[in-house]
């Protein structure tokens, strides 16, 4: 069984940038990534959302990032990760879904499962974790949550804007490039997303 010199889990920004400056300083690096397609969590983004709304998409090492336009932002930026992947010559598998990653003497064994439903198993001197907070949304404690009439989202689970144009809503995005996270809320009809 091959050994990895790094083996980088998860192919969003994180994933990507680890991945492209690992392999620029010469090291074997396999990224593994859960979803089917290049994109990381921008392809699950709600459809109304452009890239003229978000709050800008930050460059990946040596490729500028999409410029804005009202064109969406879960076909843009995924289109621009399966094109950085391609120029990088990163090697993505997916979907693979980690699982399991265990000490084997001075080695570690990542354990996952394929699209197809077959285990597999790597072998690596290091793991980069690039996971991000998709498939495990926190909404933090703010005051006024117990009193609070409307319902909560997560970006994650965001069903977009016309679901609260005419209620009460709180809306939870975490912003990772960034290292913050913000909350809006409130009883608007103006667009929340």
């Amino acid at each position: 069984m091959q050994v990895w010199d790094v083996i980088v889990v998860g192919a969003g920004q994180a994933g990507l940038s680890a991945a492209h400056h690992l392999k620029v300083r010469g090291l074997e690096t396999l990224v593994l990534d859960a979803n089917e397609a290049p994109g990381g969590a921008w392809q699950h983004r709600w459809d109304s959302l452009t890239m003229a709304d978000v709050h800008g998409v930050a460059d990946l090492p040596d490729a500028s990032a999409p410029p804005t336009s009202r064109e969406r932002a879960n076909r843009v930026v995924p289109g621009y990760f399966a094109d950085y992947e391609r120029r990088q010559d990163l090697q993505v598998r997916r979907p693979v879904r980690v699982d399991r990653v265990e000490s084997v003497g001075d080695l570690l064994e990542v354990s996952g499962v394929a699209g197809n439903g077959d285990e597999q198993h790597w072998i690596t001197r290091s793991l980069v974790n690039a996971t991000g907070t998709w498939d495990r949304p926190f909404v933090p404690h703010y005051p006024g949550i117990e009193t609070f009439g409307g319902e909560q989202f997560h970006t994650a689970d965001y069903p977009g804007w016309n679901t609260c144009a005419a209620s009460a809503y709180s809306l939870w995005a975490v912003a990772p490039a960034r290292c913050s996270s913000s909350a809006r809320s409130g009883r608007s009809p103006r667009r929340c997303g």
